[in-house]
């Protein structure tokens, strides 16, 4: 009966000893928000919303300091990369806000109505009215920036200045959707 009580002793000590060792949290991440409370892959699906999930929300691969080695970091890249043929979408800081005026285009049945990837300037534009739209502009002299607007007088989204791999992956973004709206 006493050994009995002792491996019973033993093994609530033994739980009492792991419950007590500091393990990190593990919703948090190198940017302070766990990927529930981070939006920028909510316009992904599938592998993709992983993918985008493990780069960008999880690992924090587009912050100063990522959660993940450069090798980590770079082989889920390449993979959204493969999958989706554009960047990872928080590596464009405007693409948070632009999913916010697509949804309003699209809760207001507003197509696009024109787009254009070019180099220094590109937009899409949603309906009849030029008020609904994405912008990015990347000149040399001006600077770069990113606007969403949803027809209301104040942008949903600006950012200035842009990186160049920001500057890539907004580029790439508004290619992706001129390609699927055609």
């Amino acid at each position: 009966m006493l050994k009995g009580v002792s491996s019973r002793v033993l093994g609530i000590l033994a739980c009492a000893a792991l419950a007590a060792i500091p393990l990190p949290a593990a919703a948090q991440t190198a940017d302070g928000q766990t990927p529930a409370q981070e939006t920028a892959c909510n316009g992904q699906t599938g592998a993709a919303y992983g993918l985008c999930t493990s780069y960008c929300e999880a690992m924090d691969c587009d912050s100063a300091a990522p959660a993940a080695s450069a090798t980590a970091c770079n082989k889920v890249y390449s993979n959204f990369l493969r999958l989706t043929g554009q960047a990872p979408p928080c590596l464009c800081p405007c693409a948070a806000g632009w999913a916010q005026v697509q949804q309003f285009a699209a809760g207001q049945n507003l197509a696009v109505t024109q787009c254009s990837a070019a180099n220094q300037e590109s937009q899409v534009q949603f309906g009849p009215t030029p008020a609904v739209r994405l912008n990015l502009v990347s000149y040399t002299v001006e600077g770069s920036y990113c606007t969403g607007w949803d027809g209301s007088p104040n942008p949903v989204v600006s950012m200035s200045p842009l990186t160049a791999p920001q500057i890539s992956a907004c580029r790439s973004i508004i290619s992706n959707i001129c390609t699927q709206s055609q």
